[in-house]
Order: C-alpha cells, then structure tokens, then sequence
C-alpha cells in the first residue's frame, strides 16, 4: 500500500480569503440547500475550485466577485441535483427570483448580513444591493397570491 504525506501550501492571500469568508459561505450553503446535503464537504470543493483559479480571481477587477461566482455555480449545482432527486421545498428564493436578487435577499433578510456586508461577501457596492433587494421585494409582492385583490396587478 502507498502512502504519501501531501502538503500542499497555498498562497497567503488565499488563506486570508477563505478565512474571511468562510463562515459566510458556509451560512448561505446552508440557507440554499436541504439539511440533507453535506455543507461543510460542499464548502471544501468550492474552496478547492477556487484555489484552481485563484490567480485569475486575484487578478481580476473583484476577487470576492469571482469568488462568489464560483460559490454560486456550486450551490446551484447542489440544488439542482437534490430538485432532481425529488427534494422540494428547498431553495424557493431562488426558484422566485433572478439570482442576483434572491441572493441579496437571503444574505440579507435570512442571514442577517448588513447591506455593507453582503456588497463586500459578493463583490460589488451597496447601491447595487439596495437595488437587488429592492427589485427582489417587488418581484415577491407580484407573485403573491392577494397581489390582485390588492389593486397591485398592473392591466
């Protein structure tokens, strides 16, 4: 039997990234996906992905941006399989709302991150996310039910 001691050593900046958002990520894994799925294992491949293109993440105009693409991708993923996999009642937000806004909304509303915090998390500015999360209320009071009864439906 072979075995190997592998270390691998990570560029400083990279560490310092994961520490600083790992616990946010984690939170959001876990505010998306049924408790079914494996967070902390999911959070280990999104982070290892990320090590992959972490030079093209630090070069590019916003590392936490590219960052929080390739999280996205993941949970989508992860989501997309455990819908296929007959577990409903996951995700809704997401399944409501343009992911930019469902995202903003459940950093937000669901983990209770300031607008300041979640604009840093997924790497853009605070007027964006008030926009989100503007547009995203909009977009739920439309697909509630009463919208109508309520003089909100638009003829």
């Amino acid at each position: 039997m072979l075995t190997t001691n592998l270390a691998l050593r990570m560029p400083a900046s990279f560490t310092a990234f994961c520490l600083l958002h790992h616990e946010n990520y984690l939170r959001y894994l876990q505010a998306r996906l049924p408790d079914r799925v494996p967070c902390g294992v999911l959070i280990e491949s999104v982070l290892g992905d990320l090590a992959t293109q972490w030079p093209a993440a630090l070069s590019s105009p916003c590392t936490a941006a590219a960052a929080w693409i390739v999280l996205r991708r993941w949970a989508q993923g992860a989501s997309r399989q455990c819908h296929d996999a007959g577990y409903r009642g996951h995700d809704t937000l997401h399944r409501a709302l343009p992911p930019e806004q469902a995202d903003v909304l459940l950093l937000h509303r669901e983990l209770a991150l300031s607008v300041q915090g979640v604009a840093a998390l997924i790497g853009t500015d605070r007027q964006r996310v008030n926009g989100y999360l503007t547009l995203a209320e909009k977009n739920l009071d439309r697909l509630r039910p009463d919208h109508e009864s309520h003089g909100g439906a638009q003829r």
